[in-house]
This record gives C-alpha cells, sequence and structure tokens, in this order.
C-alpha cells in the first residue's frame, strides 16, 4: 500500500467512528434552568430542563448582605426539579447560586437574586457565594477509556505509516 493509501486509510479509522456516532445521536436539549421557587420558609426549588444529579449538583443560598444560610442536601423531585432544605431568609432579598450536572453528564451553573426569579448565566456561579468552593474530580473509567483510545489509535497510526522494505527486484 502506497503512503497515500495508507493516510487515506488512517483518516477513515478516525472519522468513521465519529460519523457513527454524530449519526446516532440524539441532540436532547441542553441542561437549563426553567423556573425558580422563592425561597419559602424552608426550601430552594429549582427546576431544569432534564434530569440532573443531586450527588454531584450544588445549590447554596445568601442573604443579600452575602451571609451563606445553612443548606442541607439537594435532593432531587418529581418534573427535572431539585431542592435544598435552607433555614429561613427572613425578611430582605437573596442570592442562589446553582451548579448542576446532568445525568447525562451536561451542565449549567448560574445565579438568581432577590426572589425576581431571574436567573444569570455565570460560569463561576458558586463564586458569589463565599465558603463555597469545590471541584469535580475525573471520572476513572472514562480516564481510562480515553487512555486505551488513544493507545489503539496511536498503535493503528504506527502500524499504517512504518516504512515498508522494497521488496528485492
Amino acid at each position: 500500500m502506497s503512503a497515500r493509501g495508507r493516510w487515506v486509510v488512517l483518516v477513515l479509522l478516525i472519522l468513521a467512528p465519529l460519523g457513527l456516532w454524530l449519526a446516532g445521536t440524539d441532540r436532547p436539549a441542553p441542561l437549563a434552568l426553567v423556573s425558580s421557587s422563592p425561597v419559602g420558609p424552608a426550601e430552594v426549588r429549582l427546576t431544569f430542563s432534564a434530569d440532573a444529579d443531586p450527588a454531584l449538583s450544588h445549590i447554596a443560598v445568601a442573604t443579600a448582605e452575602g451571609r451563606q444560610l445553612e443548606a442541607g442536601p439537594v435532593t432531587a423531585g418529581p418534573g427535572h426539579v431539585l431542592s435544598v432544605p435552607v433555614q429561613s431568609v427572613g425578611a430582605g432579598g437573596y442570592t442562589v447560586a446553582y451548579h448542576v450536572i446532568g445525568t447525562r453528564g451536561e451542565q449549567v451553573s448560574g445565579v438568581i437574586r432577590s426572589g425576581g426569579g431571574d436567573a444569570v448565566a455565570d460560569d463561576d456561579a458558586l463564586a458569589a457565594l463565599p465558603g463555597h468552593e469545590h471541584e469535580h474530580g475525573i471520572d476513572p473509567l472514562s480516564g481510562i477509556l480515553l487512555a486505551i483510545n488513544l493507545l489503539v489509535v496511536l498503535t493503528v497510526a504506527a502500524l499504517l505509516l512504518r516504512p515498508r522494505p522494497v521488496p528485492a527486484t
């Protein structure tokens, strides 16, 4: 096989699975905040466009003065709802910051201020509430699969691009 033929095969080996994956992938709507309830006496409720993982999601609430309120664990409710119990806000405004991970791996974050219900897109939404820094680690299974994929692609590339001995005439 000529060098050009090997390049064509290599490109097809890389692009064909990608094309098949894209053709077979349903494109659901991205995860987004649909609505929020005002901070009630004991709970914040956020409704999203798709299911969210409460174990990976964070919701924090602070008073208008910036004092972070004690909040319980994030729980999932019916209809794509995440809720978190909080101590009473009392009079005045509040800020709710959320960083939500969907069950399909997508994520969304934002800030809702003073009971108006308007969400503001903000990649660093949780930074608005002091003391609520967090990180998500790398999924070990995904890391292993990516490493195996890289090794396979490099091996195939090395096999296709290695010099072939010229037959003696």
